[in-house]
This record gives C-alpha cells, structure tokens and sequence, in this order.
C-alpha cells in the first residue's frame, strides 16, 4: 500500500476526510443508497410508534442529505476532474460480480493534458482525484 500512504502523506492545503466521503457520497447516489440509513431508521420508528412529526423530521433530512453535499472550495477543481472521468473505471468481472479497481492513471494523465493542466498543479489534483475514488471504490466495492 505505498501508493496509499504517498497520497496520505502529502495532502497538505485540503481535507483529506472531506475528498473520502466526496468520493463515497458519489457512489451511494450512484447507488441509490444515500438515504438508505434514513429510511431504515424511519421504519424502526414508525414500528416503535413515534409521532408523526419525528417522523417527517427523518424524512425532512433525507431529502436534503440525497442534494446535498459540501464541497470545500479547495476541492472543486479535483471533484470536477473525478467528475469528468467517472465514467473510465477499470472493472474486473468475476463469477461472483464485479471489481471496481479505479480510475486507470493514464487516464488522469490524459485529461491534465487534455484540459492543459499547468504541470505545477498536477501532483496535487492527482493525490485529490485518487482520494476521491478511494471513498467511492470503499462503496462501490461493498457490493461485491
């Protein structure tokens, strides 16, 4: 894992906690499992007979978590780069499913060129990208 911890070890200047759930919160909506959590919790409650108005409360929360997200304004350029390639996964099929191993990097590459990525910024988008997909892999994968 010494590509994990160089990615770890270098996120100075943004939140490396924020690009994880980033990367999760685009594959539960993927998914359909943003508000799964939440729908859970309201048939518990409404099995344990809790009032109506606690009861669209939960739901008052859910429909604003399945929005909403909060993007640190330091992480914009890496969510709309992830954003970009979200469709270039490298899958491996097996009997039992599927693999998600990530974004393949020469793709990353590719689209720093692409969109003319000055080679002072790439380093740090790159680590940013690849802690996105590392939420999103932690999700997607799950299901496997």
């Amino acid at each position: 894992m010494l590509g994990n911890n160089l990615v770890e070890e270098s996120c100075q200047g943004y939140s490396r906690k924020k690009l994880l759930e980033a990367g999760e919160h685009w594959a539960k909506e993927r998914l359909g499992k943003v508000s799964e959590g939440y729908s859970a919790q309201i048939r518990q409650m409404e099995m344990l007979g809790a009032p109506p108005e606690v009861l669209q409360s939960i739901r008052d929360v859910e429909a604003k978590d399945d929005i909403d997200f909060e993007v640190d304004p330091v992480n914009w350029k890496a969510l709309d780069l992830f954003m970009t390639l979200r469709s270039d996964w490298s899958v491996v099929a097996h009997m039992g499913g599927a693999f998600y191993q990530g974004i393949p990097k020469p793709n990353i590459k590719s689209l720093f060129w692409l969109l003319n990525i000055k080679e002072k910024h790439r380093c740090k988008l790159f680590k940013q990208i690849l802690l996105i997909e590392r939420g999103a892999l932690s999700v997607i994968n799950e299901q496997s």
